[in-house]
Parts: C-alpha cells; structure tokens; sequence
C-alpha cells in the first residue's frame, strides 16, 4: 500500500508522464521520477544497504 501511495504523489508531480514501474528494483523508468523516490542523507546518517 504504501509503495503505491508513494507511487502516485510522483505520478501526481510529473504530469503527462507515462511512468513504468519496477517492483524488484524499485526503479521506474523515468530519471526524473526516480529521484523523487530517494533521499540523500547526510553523512553520518546513512541507512546502510538502502
């Protein structure tokens, strides 16, 4: 559930985009859209593996 909901706020900030949607690498197909989905954290903060 919260992929999808995560999934349409992107949607809904990239208008008139068709956005295809990798499950396994939790990556789409748009370079715009994938940096929606990630953080930079600062250093130190890291969540190691993500």
């Amino acid at each position: 559930l919260t992929e999808t909901v995560q999934l349409g706020n992107v949607a809904a900030r990239l208008p008139g985009m068709t956005i295809e949607w990798n499950a396994e690498s939790f990556r789409t197909n748009l370079p715009a859209a994938d940096r929606l989905l990630t953080k930079s954290y600062r250093s130190g903060f890291e969540v190691p593996g993500v």
